[in-house]
């Protein structure tokens, strides 16, 4: 089948954790990158305070090939602009017409007057008909942003207002970038003036989860995590308790809304959680992850893979004694370093952020210039197991394939060399059987839109060799 003969090969014999060698940044970024984008057509956003992407003039804002070099076609031209000379985009969201939200220090953008929230079509020219008027109060930034499914944009950062309308460290934003009055924080988040929100995920449901630096939301004590309602009150059934003992720099959402969260933390509601953590979905510590005792330095990102292994970065050498060097895969229990997984020397200097590409490679980005020894100017590309793309996967026994491996609403299956007995079942990740079928022509689609959010394993039932077997996750 063509299919199988297509995947057959996917990241070859490589050893997972080392440098693709594929994805070359050249002569790379000349400062650090904040955030990385992964679009649908594999091209990777990245912002930050660089001005210049392999000698191409990129001010804050660039677009990535698939094999690191810099894509001509998205040209930011003067870009955002600063009269202090101190551009900065700390983040962005893309929305699904392919026009991206961004966030940051600036007051214009291609010469073209705009505060400190802009929208950009898909080449990186200003889309002028989105206007957020006065924006947030002179002196304060926008830090955090997070386009919802029905377009309307959330942003977080140390503002207290938006233009001219009180809004403590969040506000919802229509899609045309005037303020979204239907959506009030009322208080919002506090312990200082320096009380800042500094990422916002969505979850599936549509509740936003943020976190940053403050002690409480709407004069509710919450620790530098919280989630909200759709209309901006605080969701008090997420019950974090004393929160994180320290900094959350990062937050990844699992499809069963569980959590990870990583930073420079020591505890978590008063036990004992070191720089990791796995929450469950109602803010409580899900105990059946435990972090490493001995964990050095602390954590910039986190990534889940389809598997549950996680991948963190940051400035770290060495978790419960064994050593990776600023990028590790901590095994799905928290338990230790997963041993097929070596990034050798790894970067040589902090790595602050982590993106899982669909193939299963991880990009990674930093302060670093090198790689496992090899020049790569604070960008890379690294191997990681098939098993966790969300390109087709094939059983052990190469009868079955399954794709995609990550759906919310259907799979498709096929299979080589089908018999007149062989079926399919699906199963959850606790063995109820979910779904059978025999196969009568192919491939075999799968509605699982109602299956609740989690881990499933597609099973090949056959007289001839017994059973194969695919694991796929449902969003």
């Amino acid at each position: 089948m063509f299919l199988l003969c297509l995947l057959f090969g996917t990241n070859g014999f490589a050893q997972d954790g080392s440098l693709d060698l594929s994805f070359d940044p050249g002569t790379g970024i000349n400062a650090y990158i904040n955030e990385m984008i992964l679009q649908p057509d594999g091209k990777i956003l990245i912002c930050g305070n660089f001005t210049v992407y392999q000698s191409e003039t990129r001010k804050s804002l660039a677009r990535v090939n698939t094999d690191g070099t810099v894509d001509l076609s998205f040209d930011p031209g003067v870009g955002p602009d600063n009269p202090d000379g101190e551009e900065i985009v700390y983040d962005m969201a893309l929305q699904p017409d392919g026009k991206i939200v961004i966030v940051g220090n600036f007051q214009s953008y291609g010469g073209v007057s705009i505060n400190k929230v802009a929208r950009l079509n898909a080449d990186g020219t200003l889309d002028t008909s989105f206007d957020p008027g006065a924006s947030v109060d002179t002196g304060k930034d926008p830090h955090g942003v997070a386009v919802q499914p029905d377009g309307k944009i959330l942003i977080g950062g140390n503002f207290s207002e938006f233009d001219g309308t009180s809004r403590e460290r969040i506000a919802r934003l229509n899609a045309d970038g005037s303020l979204d009055m239907s959506f009030d924080p009322g208080s919002g988040v506090g312990n200082s003036t320096n009380s800042s929100v500094g990422k916002i995920h969505l979850q599936s449901d549509g509740k936003p989860v943020i976190i940053g630096d403050f002690s409480s939301y709407n004069a509710v004590p919450r620790n530098n995590i919280a989630r909200l309602n759709t209309d901006g009150s605080l969701d008090t059934s997420f019950a974090s308790g004393a929160g994180p003992g320290g900094d959350i720099f990062a937050l990844s959402l699992r499809a069963d809304g569980k959590m990870m969260i990583v930073g420079n933390f020591s505890t978590y509601d008063g036990t004992p959680q070191k720089l990791v953590a796995r929450l469950n979905a109602d803010g409580g510590l899900d105990t059946t992850f435990v972090s490493a005792t001995t964990f050095s330095g602390y954590l910039m990102d986190v990534v889940i893979q389809p598997d549950d292994k996680v991948v963190v970065v940051g400035s770290m050498l060495s978790y419960n004694g064994d050593s990776s060097k600023n990028v590790m895969r901590i095994l799905a229990d928290g338990s230790s370093l997963d041993p097929a997984f070596s990034v050798g020397a790894g970067a040589n200097a902090v790595a602050t952020d982590a993106c899982l590409q669909t193939d299963g490679k991880i990009l990674v980005a930093g302060e670093f210039f090198q790689f496992d020894g090899v020049a790569r100017d604070r960008m890379a590309r690294i191997i990681g197991s098939a098993a966790n793309s969300v390109y087709p996967q094939i059983a052990e026994n190469k009868r079955l394939v399954v794709f995609p491996t990550v759906s919310r609403d259907q799979i498709h299956v096929e299979v080589s060399e089908p018999s007149l007995n062989d079926r399919l079942e699906v199963y959850n990740s606790v063995g109820v059987l979910m779904y059978r079928q025999s196969i009568i022509h192919q491939p075999v689609s799968i509605d699982v839109l109602n299956f609740p959010v989690g881990a499933y394993f597609v099973h090949l039932k056959s007289n001839r060799d017994n059973t194969a077997v695919v694991k796929f996750v449902r969003q």
